[in-house]
C-alpha cells in the first residue's frame, strides 16, 4: 500500500513542507482518519482531490467553510489556504490525491498550460469545486478520482499513464463545468485574505505566548474591530477563539507524536492552567489529554505525510 496518513509539517508561512510524490511523478495519495489527526490550516502548490469515505468532515477553503458528507468530495486549487477536521465526532475517513499540475500540462510553454491550466490556477479564480454524488457528472468525477487512487495504491504496470489520464479528465470536467468569470474573487476578498494570512502567521508563531486581540490586529496593521470582522467573515469565529483552536491542535499533535508529559505539552502550547487545558481539550476531542494519547497512539514507523 502506498497511501500515507496525516502529519502536516508547515513552515512559518503555513506552507506545507511534506514532499508530494517525486520530481519524475509528482503525485501522492493519502488515507486519513480525521478523528485522530485533523489537518490544520495550510497551503501548497499542488492541486488536491479529497473524497469523504465515511462520516462527515468540516472543511474550510479560503473564505468558506462547509460540511461534506460520506461519498462527496472536493477539489482544492493551488495555493489556497485550507483545513479539514471531523464533524460531530463521526469518525470520518478520507481519501485524497495531491499532485502538482505539471503532471497534466508538462511545461508552461505548452498549449495545455496556456490554454487551460493557467487560467484555472490564477489567484483570483476558482478556489474549490465540490463534488456531489447525486449529480451525475460530479458522481463520474468522484469515480474517476477513486479509480486513480486505487491505481496508485496497486502500482500496476503503466499506472502512471492511467493516473495522469484520470487527473486530466477530472480537471477538464471542472474547467468545462464552471464559468471562470463567475468564480472570480473580488479585490476586497483578496485584501481580507492577505490580512488574514498575516494574522494567522502571527498566531501560529506565538501560540505558546500570551496573545491579546490588539497583538493580532497589530500584526496586520488593522484595528481590533477590523480583525474581528475579518476572522468572522472567513472562519465564523473570533481571533481569540482561533488562538485557542490553534493551541489545542498543537497539543493534540504533540500528544500523538512526542513523549512529553501532559503538563509540559499544556504549558508549551500556551495554557497556564492545566485544569482549563484538560477541560478545553475534552470539549474539543471528546476525552482528556491523557486518555486521548492512550486511545490514539500512532505507529511511528508508519510513513506520514499530509493532505
Amino acid at each position: 500500500m502506498s497511501s500515507f496518513i496525516c502529519n502536516t509539517i508547515l513552515d512559518i508561512n503555513n506552507r506545507e513542507l511534506n514532499t508530494k510524490g517525486t520530481l519524475e511523478f509528482p503525485v501522492s495519495i493519502f488515507n486519513d482518519c480525521l478523528e485522530v489527526q485533523p489537518v490544520p490550516y495550510h497551503w501548497h502548490e499542488e492541486l488536491e482531490f479529497i473524497i469523504v469515505e465515511s462520516g462527515k468532515i468540516k472543511i474550510s477553503v479560503e473564505f468558506e467553510s462547509f460540511i461534506l458528507n460520506s461519498g462527496n468530495g472536493i477539489f482544492i486549487n493551488s495555493g489556497r489556504f485550507h483545513s479539514c477536521e471531523s464533524y460531530e465526532n463521526t469518525n470520518p475517513t478520507i481519501k485524497s490525491i495531491v499532485f502538482h499540475p505539471r503532471i497534466i500540462y508538462g511545461d508552461i510553454n505548452s498549449i495545455y498550460y496556456k490554454k487551460y491550466l493557467s487560467n484555472l490556477l490564477k489567484e483570483n479564480n476558482l478556489n474549490f469545486y465540490k463534488f456531489k454524488n447525486d449529480v451525475q457528472i460530479e458522481k463520474e468525477m468522484i469515480q474517476e478520482i477513486l479509480y486513480g487512487y486505487n491505481l496508485h495504491e496497486t502500482l500496476s504496470d503503466g499506472y502512471e499513464f492511467c493516473i495522469r489520464e484520470c487527473l486530466t479528465k477530472v480537471i477538464m470536467s471542472i474547467i468545462n463545468s464552471i464559468d471562470m468569470g463567475l468564480n472570480q474573487v473580488s479585490n476586497k476578498r483578496l485584501r481580507d485574505l492577505k490580512r488574514y494570512r498575516k494574522m494567522i502567521h502571527y498566531i501560529e508563531n506565538h501560540f505558546n505566548q500570551h496573545i491579546a486581540l490588539c497583538d493580532i490586529a497589530k500584526s496586520s496593521t488593522i484595528s481590533e474591530s477590523e480583525s474581528l470582522r475579518c476572522f468572522n467573515h472567513i472562519l465564523g469565529i473570533s481571533p481569540i477563539q482561533y488562538v485557542k483552536k490553534c493551541r489545542l491542535q498543537k497539543a493534540q499533535s504533540m500528544l500523538l507524536t512526542t513523549t512529553q508529559s501532559i503538563i509540559d505539552i499544556g504549558f508549551g502550547c500556551g495554557f497556564s492552567e492545566m485544569s482549563y487545558f484538560s477541560k478545553s481539550f475534552k470539549n474539543r476531542y471528546g476525552s482528556t489529554p491523557s486518555s486521548y494519547r492512550k486511545e490514539n497512539t500512532i505507529d511511528t514507523n508508519t510513513p506520514k505525510n499530509s493532505v
